[in-house]
């Protein structure tokens, strides 16, 4: 291989400019300086170029992480490429004597406004093995959407769907994560959930008769969420909701706290504290409607958010009860 070729494959330069170079005396091979370009060179000659080593390498390899508004391409007139930010990188390692090579594409691509792991490099055969169908290799997407996805969204997706005429998407995992983040109006509605407990509670004279009745309703929505856990539909097959479901007897479990929920009405009603079991049945209903329609069945941070709100909505029984002289 020529000299010259040889420090353009490594991105050096292009090859006017660095027959300029060489002939300048900038190159050495073996320790001796070498003025011709033309200079014959292997890949086991021990090659510097301004006092630094040059080893030869057939393939390069970057890991980018792709930032939005970038396209998976090698040029383009409009938008900036993936190999733009490679060009960028390199300028700002401050060696001046380093030159992108001309032969770098991205595996596969991105769409322009999605972010995440792209490979560039030079290497045709691996990014044959990464992205032939023969070879199957796993891809994974992570996306934030406007609307919740359900159960039935997960089997769509196992199943493969229909995307247009033309285009019908493969069998996939579809899996629900739970959202780390939260917004602003989760913060208010977190700050209007203690300001409405809080005001409840002041609002409440704790008699024996009203503290009695408060336990018995504690124990009873604790029942209920239990009863659910067994007997509604799960929205996932992990977490603590399915661990508790299929480690159970959930017949069994059904019968139990069926029987356990019908005295601690019967005891509530019988103490004046029926408002307080209706509260606690109401949010029970509206925990089923909303896990189902919503996501598909039910998880743990579900039945912590039927605990919640039916804590809720039973102090507000419990004290409307008292406002009404039921209690």
């Amino acid at each position: 291989m020529r000299l010259d070729k040889y420090l353009a494959d490594m991105g050096l330069g292009t090859r006017s400019e660095l027959k300029k170079a060489i002939r300048g005396g900038v190159a050495q091979i073996n320790g001796v300086v070498e003025k011709d370009p033309g200079a014959s060179v292997s890949s086991e000659d021990h090659i510097l170029w301004y006092g630094e080593p040059v080893a030869y390498e057939s393939s390069v390899y970057y890991m980018l992480n792709k930032p939005a508004g970038t396209v998976s391409a090698t040029e383009d007139r409009v938008h900036k490429t993936v190999i733009d930010l490679i060009y960028e990188y390199e300028e700002s390692t401050d060696n001046a004597h380093v030159t992108v090579r001309k032969d770098l594409f991205p595996v596969g691509r991105l769409d322009i406004d999605t972010e995440g792991l792209l490979i560039i490099t030079n290497d045709g055969d691996l990014a044959h093995r990464l992205l032939s169908p023969k070879h199957h290799v796993n891809k994974m997407y992570f996306a934030r959407l406007d609307n919740p996805v359900t159960q039935e969204d997960v089997e769509l997706f196992a199943n493969g769907f229909k995307v247009d005429e033309e285009l019908t998407a493969m069998p996939s995992k579809l899996e629900i994560l739970k959202d780390s983040h939260c917004g602003a109006f989760a913060v208010i509605r977190l700050c209007c959930y203690f300001v409405a407990y809080f005001g409840l509670c002041g609002s409440v004279r704790f008699t024996p008769r009203a503290g009695l009745c408060w336990t018995l309703a504690l124990v009873l929505e604790r029942a209920l969420s239990g009863f659910a856990v067994a007997a509604f539909p799960l929205a996932k097959d992990t977490g603590l909701a399915h661990t508790f479901a299929t480690a159970a007897d959930k017949q069994t479990v059904c019968r139990f706290l069926c029987g356990l929920s019908a005295l601690l009405i019967l005891a509530l009603t019988a103490l004046g504290g029926g408002g307080l079991a209706a509260a606690a049945l109401l949010a029970l209903w509206r925990y089923y409607f909303v896990a189902k329609k919503q996501f598909g069945g039910i998880t743990g941070d579900l039945a912590g958010w039927f605990l919640q709100r039916a804590e809720l909505w039973m102090l507000a029984a419990l004290a409307v009860s008292q406002w009404g002289g039921v209690l």
